[in-house]
């Protein structure tokens, strides 16, 4: 199985449950929503650097890691305001019913926050497995004796 299959099941799996819970989220457990969100950005990190890296390898190698960081966290927030836009289609109503047009809008803020955190931690790894490999097994050889 493809690792972009993989992402894409585990993504569906988190919408599902973010989706099941969103009634309960407001009222009962108001940090779910923020780990979803942030483990959703996480997972989206994952997504956009495996359809990149499958789509154009030799874009992908030749990209500086400064702009392959940047490239998955702008692919984060793409995918962080489309699942905004879903999820004011599904619970905007509610949404509005629970919080003033003010908390609403300080809640979509939070979730891209979120989101974009998700990603950067996401992106901080793959940068700083660049680093290793390429400072410490070039030079040294890695970790083993």
């Amino acid at each position: 199985m493809s690792n972009i299959f993989i992402i894409i099941i585990i993504l569906f799996t988190v919408a599902l449950v973010h989706a099941v819970f969103i009634p309960l989220e407001f009222r009962v457990n108001i940090w779910f929503n923020s780990f979803m969100h942030a483990f959703g950005g996480f997972l989206a990190g994952w997504f956009v650097l495996a359809i990149w890296r499958k789509g154009s390898m030799s874009s992908y190698v030749s990209t500086p890691s400064l702009l392959k960081f940047l490239g998955i966290v702008a692919g984060v927030m793409l995918i962080g305001v489309l699942w905004e836009f879903l999820e004011f289609l599904y619970v905007g109503e509610k949404l509005l019913n629970i919080y003033s047009p003010l908390g609403a809008y300080k809640d979509t803020m939070k979730d891209l926050a979120m989101d974009m955190a998700g990603g950067v931690i996401f992106a901080i790894m793959i940068f700083s497995a660049s680093i290793y490999r390429i400072f410490f097994v070039r030079t040294f050889g890695g970790l083993s004796n």
